[in-house]
């Protein structure tokens, strides 16, 4: 292989470096990688397979950019193993930073007074009602639990909070027991830390004596195989010593894409709790709450305003709750219902309205003249089945129905059809292939993102 100057190769390194910036750089090519440019592609030495396949989910497009700008045209990007990067790299002591470990101690407190992150402040209702039940059950006792207990539900619906509770209130009342809080993140980047320093089996010491293990978003694992199978390895260890897992993740663990089945029967095997977004009654209760907690006079009117209007999650509610509160203290306004109704008015311009699975259907049938008694037919024809396969798929996106409930509200389907509509209609748009629907052929992923904008959601 003909190699270009020193000056070229050092220049894409600048360039892969501005891109995703200097401790990244650090961390996964300072000292780890060796780059050879020819006429036909830039071959990126890596000291092992785990390496090869960080840097190609991570960073293959900002490489793949860098070459293109100082070699002027693009250029394929291969990765090779080269055995002496690992020998060197054992060698070497780490120059990347520390990963900040979460803090042991928790901040002081006023006596008698509970933390943000108390159990006591978690509101409960039907929708969070089994993951507040699962969670109560392990801190008060820990050793008969389920385990994993994996939490999961969308963004700003309570799952840190739960799992901050469970490992504070794990602390507070079971000081003999070794608990650990971290993120997935943070894991993985200890875990590399620990690979890149010859310091594994410290690292698997401290993830693998433990009493209780709480990782919260889980779904960091997608794509990344080298990190699953240790996952999975720590998972296995520190329950055959008798401890016990509490996980967080974004969705269900049947719909995270590219993760070893293996890991994902494990994720199930405990209890899988789900968090749903508040009811009304709930929202009602959680602005009661934070107002108590920041001293605010929070007129009923005001509350049932609030709650009737932003419906998506809790932190939307906390953020309107602060917006609320600077402007009244910004503008000497009273808090009424007038003032606001004129201070939020931005805010909600964009909310975005809860969808159902029958919204989901009638928008469906809209869109393709269909008859909404029809679609719900178990109809093999093409007109009926293909824009039901759709509805199916956005249906699971886009509302936090189970595929039990999609498919009792679309003529009784059962759990697995809806499941089978849900992992084909992902292969079709992964293999960029067409539909036919209506009177007309489209890109599967062209006809989602229609679908998507007719929804209000694109």
């Amino acid at each position: 292989m003909t190699a270009v100057s020193s000056v070229d190769l050092t220049n894409v390194e600048l360039e892969i470096k501005e891109a995703i910036g200097s401790q990244r750089f650090d961390l996964w090519f300072s000292g780890n990688t060796n780059l050879v440019i020819d006429r036909d592609a830039l071959e990126i030495g890596v000291p092992n397979r785990f390496f090869r396949e960080w840097l190609e989910s991570h960073f293959q497009d900002e490489i793949r950019e860098a070459a293109r700008r100082v070699v002027g045209s693009p250029l394929p990007i291969r990765f090779r193993i080269d055995p002496t990067l690992f020998q060197r790299s054992r060698k070497e002591q780490p120059v990347a930073p520390k990963a900040k470990r979460p803090a042991k101690a928790l901040p002081a407190k006023r006596p008698g007074r509970p933390s943000r992150y108390a159990l006591s402040r978690f509101v409960v209702g039907t929708p969070n009602r089994v993951a507040h039940a699962a969670s109560s059950a392990l801190i008060e006792n820990p050793r008969e639990s389920y385990s994993p207990l994996l939490i999961h539900g969308g963004i700003g619906l309570g799952k840190t909070h739960l799992l901050r509770a469970v490992e504070e209130a794990l602390r507070g009342q079971h000081a003999n027991l070794k608990v650990l809080a971290l993120s997935c993140e943070e894991f993985t980047n200890q875990f590399v830390e620990a690979m890149r320093s010859n310091k594994l089996a410290v690292f698997r010491r401290k993830v693998r004596q433990l009493d209780v293990l709480i990782v919260d978003d889980v779904q960091f694992l997608v794509g990344k195989r080298g990190i699953q199978e240790e996952f999975l390895h720590t998972l296995n260890s520190l329950e055959a010593r008798g401890g016990k897992v509490v996980l967080g993740c974004d969705v269900h663990p049947r719909r995270l894409g590219k993760i070893a089945e293996e890991l994902r029967s494990r994720f199930v095997a405990g209890m899988v709790a789900r968090l749903d977004p508040p009811n009304q009654e709930m929202r009602r209760q959680i602005l009661r709450e934070k107002a108590a907690q920041r001293l605010m006079d929070l007129r009923e009117d005001v509350i049932g305003f609030l709650a009737e209007n932003i419906r998506s999650n809790v932190c939307e509610l906390e953020g309107a709750l602060n917006y609320l509160e600077h402007y009244c203290e910004t503008m000497e306004a009273s808090l009424d219902l007038e003032t606001a109704r004129g201070a939020l008015v931005e805010i909600l311009r964009h909310q975005v309205p809860v969808l159902r699975v029958g919204d989901i259907r009638g928008k469906a049938c809209d869109m393709f003249s269909l008859n909404p008694k029809l679609i719900s037919q178990r109809s093999r024809s093409r007109a009926v089945s293909h824009p039901r396969m759709l509805l199916l798929y956005l249906a699971r996106k886009y509302t936090q129905a189970t595929y039990s409930e999609i498919g009792k509200a679309i003529g009784g389907l059962n759990h697995s059809s809806v499941i089978a509509a849900e992992r084909k209609v992902t292969k079709m748009i992964a293999q960029d292939e067409e539909i036919v629907l209506g009177e007309r052929t489209w890109k599967v992923r062209d006809a989602i993102e229609t679908f998507e904008r007719e929804l209000g959601r694109a």
